[in-house]
């Protein structure tokens, strides 16, 4: 049986009144399962909480872990003027987000879809802006450029990674690794007449996207001491691309950094304009394991007991939504219940999922629903075609399509 990280008392106090509430309870018997809901108050919570966080800076919001056009419209309403657009994952998306009035789409990642390109390019130039890395990506955005008549804008992005010896903490994302590779590409770019450099990103994946508390003693000491070495890697690289480009007389209008579990260093620089955060809105269970991120657990889903087995296990409907990246038993959905568990052999499966119940004073019964979370927070979307947003009270006050509702599917 797998034993999830134990819940830390805000989170015991927080569950304990989901698991207690006859209106939640109310409300998930008469919705479809499985379904997700998405709590309002935590939610409006977590956007004043990260908008007093970034301390002035910008906040744009990372799509990809939201994968909800209403919530990220909420989002957006909520945020004001400290929001400074969306970061999208895909070319397609962008132009949906573009038609569904987003005023501002930073494409997070390089788009080499020529057709795809030219449909932004022609209908939403001055509203999007494309993430690029190599040659190859500017000289097909110059050249779709060129054909409409258009100055396309760009941003460069810049690889936050530090190698030591064989080992790499951070992803491969971007070729340029260091100074001599931004230099070599501002230059080549400086000398087309079709694109025009508004934008760099330095997303420093291995500070925002490792947490600091998911491992053993040992291993989370590593991790923070890796951290703190990236973070001197970070700060200069980010501090001499700026003064190339003022040396260059390039004048940007953001440099964009961060993520949800990087807000506290990433603000620090003068540099940085803006921040991009997602998963915080979410607050998906992955983010309990960062330390000063009291953000509260807002998005959740629910399956149905439909077998009882033995007196001790219960056996639910669905399950199987396990999230992205290096495999790992963190990745398998959590219940918010401390008294169920998944079976380490089975765990979360694609049509069932048992569950070990693990106090003889709460059992489940045939027809109870067993409330989850996520490991990631825009993914849980991918699975479900609406997310029901509850009020205070948890009575549905809307049901606000996600991308796969609205039969958008982008990766």
């Amino acid at each position: 049986m797998i034993a999830f990280r134990k819940q830390s008392d805000k989170l015991k106090n927080l569950f304990k009144q989901l698991l207690q509430s006859k209106n939640l309870t109310s409300t998930l018997n008469e919705l479809e399962a499985p379904s997700a809901f998405l709590i309002k108050s935590h939610l409006d919570y977590n956007i004043h909480l990260i908008r007093e966080k970034v301390e002035g800076k910008k906040i744009r919001i990372a799509s990809k872990s939201v994968r909800n056009i209403s919530v990220i419209k909420y989002v957006t309403k909520r945020l004001g003027d400290t929001c400074s657009g969306v970061m999208a994952y895909h070319p397609r998306e962008a132009l949906f987000l573009l038609q569904n009035g987003i005023r501002d789409v930073l494409l997070g990642y390089p788009c080499y879809h020529p057709e795809d390109c030219e449909s932004l390019i022609r209908d939403y130039n001055e509203k999007v802006t494309f993430m690029v890395d190599t040659l190859e990506h500017v000289e097909l955005l110059d050249s779709i450029g060129v054909a409409y008549g258009k100055k396309v804008r760009i941003c460069l992005d810049i690889d936050m990674s530090i190698d030591i010896g064989n080992f790499r903490f951070g992803v491969f994302r971007s070729s340029l690794m260091n100074i001599d590779s931004f230099t070599d590409l501002l230059e080549k770019i400086l000398s087309f007449n079709s694109v025009r450099i508004v934008g760099i990103m330095g997303y420093e994946a291995q500070v925002a996207g490792i947490p600091d508390l998911l491992y053993n003693g040992a291993k989370n000491l590593i991790i923070s001491l890796l951290k703190k070495r990236s973070m001197r890697k970070i700060i200069s690289f980010r501090k001499k691309v700026c003064e190339i480009l003022q040396h260059k007389g390039v004048d940007l209008e953001f440099f964009n950094a961060g993520g949800t579990g990087s807000i506290d260093s990433s603000k620090k620089e003068e540099w940085v304009t803006e921040i991009t955060v997602g998963s915080g809105f979410y607050d998906s269970y992955l983010f309990d394991f960062y330390k000063n991120l009291p953000v509260k657990p807002s998005l959740f889903f629910n399956l149905l007991i439909v077998r009882k087995p033995r007196h001790d296990i219960a056996t639910l409907h669905g399950g199987g939504y396990v999230a992205s990246g290096a495999i790992g038993l963190e990745k398998v959905p959590a219940p918010i219940d401390e008294k169920v568990g998944l079976l380490s052999n089975e765990l979360a499966g694609e049509v069932q999922t048992p569950i070990k119940l693990l106090s003889d004073k709460h059992s489940y019964k045939i027809g109870d629903r067993v409330i989850f979370r996520h490991a990631k927070a825009g993914e849980l979307c991918e699975h479900f075609n609406h997310v029901y947003l509850l009020d205070q009270e948890y009575k549905p006050l809307h049901k606000w399509k996600t991308y796969r509702g609205e039969g958008q599917i982008f990766v």
